[in-house]
C-alpha cells in the first residue's frame, strides 16, 4: 500500500491507526510489526502516539530508524556494540588526516573538509567503495575526482582497520550480510513480517534494496510519504523510489491523504501552485479543512538590517493581539541568514530559540584574522593577535621573532635587519604604518582597508581553492560595521555577540514561550501558525550551488515544505541588497503568484 500523504494530513495517526488495526482487527502478533522513519526523535514520537492511542506500551512492536534497526541485524551477526559506531567528530578528523596526506591545502579548510565528508556520505548511500560505477558514474563536486575517489578509497580502508563503521556502512554491510546470508535473511523475514514506513520520499537506494529483501515474499509493505516533500537529495535520499514502488509492487493500493488540517485555503493553493511547477510527481488534490484565512503575503525590503527590522515590528503586533512567541517562526535556507535577524531579536528582547545552530560570524576562522588587524590597530600589540595576521596576507615572519607576550615592533624590525632580511623588515615597517592609519579609521573603513589596501582579500583569493565563500563573509562583516563609530565600539560588540551565541548555541538559552528560528530542512515536520520565510531571492532559494534541473525541483519542493509549515499566516521576504550585492527576487515568487496553466483550465 502507497500511501500519499500531503502536508498536514495526519500521516502519524494513519501510521499509529494502522498498527493498533493489525494488531486488534487483524491479530497479528505485534513482535511481527515493524515501524520505520528516519529520525530517532520521530520514532519516539510515533511510540508514544502509538502509546496514547492504545493506552498500551505494545512493548513488542519495534520502532526505529533505518539506521538502528539494521545495526540491531549486524550486532547479532558480528556482536557488533555501540563503541563500533564512529563519532562524528572522529570521522572528520580521520578524513582531515587523509586529505592531509593527499592534499595539504584542502584539509586547512575545516568547512571544505565537511563538504568532501558529506559527499561521501552521499556516495555510499549509492555506490560502495570499490564499485567500478562509482568512478564512471559519479562527478564530485566538492573537490578533484582523482582526490575525491583517494579519499573514499582511504576513509573506508581506515575504517575497516578500526572495526569502526560509520551510518552508511550499516546499510552497505546489512545489505552485503542479507546477500550472503540466506538463513539470516529468513530469520528477519520471519521475525518482521508486517513492515511500515514513514517519510518514505526520503528512502535511499541502499535503503530500499534491504527492506525489499526484508519484506520478500509477503511482501506486507505499508509506505506512508508525499514525493513534494522530498528534500534530502544531498543525503542520498531518491524520491524517484516512490514514484516506481507502484511499478516494483503492481499489486499495490494507493491512497491519497488530501485534506489538509493544518494551512488555511491561501497557503495550500499557493503551495500547489509552487510545486505544479515540477514535472516529475504524483498529482495531487489537496483541500484545506480550515475556512478561508489571510492571503499570503509577498513583501520586499531594502536590505537585511530593513528585513530583521521588519519582522521585529510584526512579531510585536502578534505579540499586543495576544499571540504566543512559541506560536511564530523564521525559517531560512542557509544557517548564516539570520545573524541580522538574531542582532534585531536581542535588541528588543524578544526570546527566540535556535533549533540547529547558528555559525557566530566573529569566530569564523577567515574573519578572526580581520578582527585581529582591528584589536592591534585599537590597542596594545599582544602576541596572539600578532601571530593570527602575520602572514595574512604573506610576509615571511617568523613564531621566533614573537618571544614575548606583548611585542615591540622595533624589536621585530631589529631582528629582521640584523638577520640581513632587509625585504622582511620594509614588511614589518608596512604593517606599523597599516596599523597608524587604521586606529584613526571607524571599523567600516578600517575593515574596508583590510581587505582591500592591506591584501586580505587577495591572499583569501590566492590561498583557499573555493575563496567565494569567505568573500562573502567579509561583505557581511563590513555590512555589520556599517552603524559603529569607533573600532573599540564595534569589538565590544562582537565580543557581546560571541557570548549571546555561545550561550543560544549550546542550548543554555529559554526555549519557553520564544520565537522559533530555523533552516527549511529543520523545519520538516513542524508547524507554526504564523511563519516568515527569510530572503526569497535567487541564490539563496534556489541556492547558488543548484544548477541542474533536478536540484533546482529539490529547492522548490524545500521551499514547498517551508511554506507549508504555516497555520494560520505566511510571509515571504526578499531583500533588494544582501551584504552590499544587488538580488534578485526568486523565480518561485512568480511561479507562487501565478496561476499555473493547468490550474486555470480547472
Amino acid at each position: 500500500m502507497l500511501v500519499l500523504a500531503g502536508p498536514g494530513s495526519g500521516k502519524t495517526t494513519v501510521i499509529t491507526g494502522r498498527v493498533r488495526h493489525l494488531i486488534d482487527r487483524q491479530g497479528i502478533p505485534p513482535e511481527q510489526i515493524l515501524v520505520i522513519t528516519f529520525t530517532k526523535a520521530a520514532a519516539a514520537e510515533m511510540q508514544e502516539r502509538f502509546r496514547l492511542l492504545t493506552g498500551s506500551s505494545y512493548s513488542a512492536v519495534t520502532f526505529g530508524t533505518f539506521h538502528a534497526v539494521f545495526f540491531q541485524i549486524l550486532r547479532y551477526a558480528y556482536n557488533y556494540k555501540a563503541d563500533n559506531i564512529i563519532k562524528d567528530s572522529e570521522a572528520v578528523k580521520l578524513l582531515t588526516e587523509i586529505l592531509r596526506k593527499l592534499s595539504p591545502s584542502l584539509s586547512e579548510e575545516p568547512e571544505l573538509v565537511q563538504t568532501i565528508r558529506q559527499e561521501i556520505i552521499l556516495c555510499k548511500g549509492n555506490y560502495s567503495a570499490e564499485s567500478p560505477e562509482i568512478q564512471k558514474q559519479y562527478l564530485p563536486k566538492s573537490c578533484d575526482a582523482p582526490t575525491f575517489f583517494a579519499a573514499y578509497r582511504a576513509y573506508n580502508a581506515a575504517l575497516r582497520s578500526r572495526r569502526k563503521v560509520d551510518f552508511e556502512d550499516m546499510l552497505s554491510e546489512t545489505l552485503s550480510l542479507l546477500q550472503a546470508r540466506p538463513e539470516i535473511l529468513s530469520l528477519w523475514q520471519n521475525r518482521y513480517r508486517y513492515i511500515l514506513i514513514d517519510e518514505f520520499q526520503d528512502i535511499n537506494r541502499l535503503q530500499y534494496e534491504i527492506v525489499r529483501m526484508l519484506a520478500a515474499p509477503q511482501n506486507n509493505l505499508f509506505i506512508v510519504g508525499d514525493d513534494d516533500q522530498s528534500i534530502y537529495g544531498f543525503r542520498g535520499s531518491r524520491p524517484e523510489i516512490m514514484l516506481q514502488f507502484p511499478k516494483d509492487y503492481p499489486g499495490a493500493g494507493t491512497i491519497l491523504l488530501g485534506t489538509n488540517y493544518r494551512s488555511t485555503p491561501s497557503i495550500v493553493a499557493a503551495a500547489l501552485r509552487l510545486i505544479s511547477h515540477n514535472g516529475q510527481r504524483y498529482h495531487k488534490e489537496l483541500a484545506a479543512a480550515k475556512p478561508d484565512g489571510s492571503p499570503v503575503h509577498f513583501q520586499t525590503l531594502a536590505d537585511c538590517a530593513e528585513e530583521s527590522n521588519y519582522i521585529v515590528s510584526q512579531i510585536l503586533t502578534l505579540r499586543k493581539s495576544g499571540i504566543s512567541p512559541d506560536k511564530i517562526a523564521v525559517l531560512y535556507r542557509t544557517n548564516r541568514q539570520p545573524r541580522s535577524l538574531i542582532d534585531a531579536l536581542r535588541r528588543a528582547n524578544i526570546p527566540y530559540s535556535l533549533r540547529g545552530t547558528v555559525p557566530c560570524l566573529s569566530e569564523n576562522i577567515h574573519i578572526l584574522p580581520v578582527l585581529a588587524y582591528l584589536r592591534l590597530a585599537a590597542g596594545t600589540l599582544q602576541r596572539s593577535d600578532l601571530l593570527q595576521i602575520a602572514n595574512r596576507p604573506v610576509r615571511y615572519l617568523e613564531r621566533k621573532a614573537f618571544d614575548t607576550p606583548m611585542v615591540n615592533l622595533d624589536k621585530v624590525q631589529a631582528y629582521y635587519l640584523s638577520q640581513n632580511k632587509a625585504y622582511v623588515a620594509e614588511r614589518v615597517q608596512r604593517l606599523r604604518y597599516d596599523l597608524a592609519m587604521l586606529s584613526k579609521m571607524n571599523p567600516y573603513a578600517a575593515i574596508h582597508y583590510i581587505c582591500k589596501i592591506v591584501g586580505y582579500e587577495k591572499h583569501l583569493s590566492e590561498t583557499l581553492s573555493n575563496p567565494a565563500d569567505a568573500l562573502e563573509l567579509m561583505a557581511e562583516l563590513l555590512e555589520q560595521s556599517r552603524n559603529f563609530n569607533t573600532i573599540e565600539d564595534f569589538l565590544t560588540h562582537t565580543r557581546e555577540v560571541q557570548s549571546h551565541y555561545k550561550e543560544q548555541n549550546s542550548g543554555q538559552a529559554p526555549t519557553d514561550a520564544a520565537v522559533s528560528l530555523m533552516t527549511f530542512h529543520g523545519s520538516k515536520g513542524l508547524e507554526f501558525p504564523h511563519v516568515f520565510l527569510l530572503d526569497c531571492n535567487e541564490t539563496v532559494v534556489p541556492h547558488l550551488k543548484c544548477l541542474l534541473p533536478e536540484q533546482v525541483c529539490e529547492e522548490r519542493r524545500l521551499l514547498y515544505v517551508a511554506m507549508t509549515r504555516a497555520g494560520e499566516s505566511l510571509t515571504l521576504l526578499s531583500v533588494k541588497k544582501r551584504n552590499g550585492k544587488d538580488m534578485k527576487e526568486s523565480r518561485f515568487l512568480e511561479e507562487i503568484r501565478q496561476m499555473s496553466s493547468e490550474t486555470a483550465k480547472r
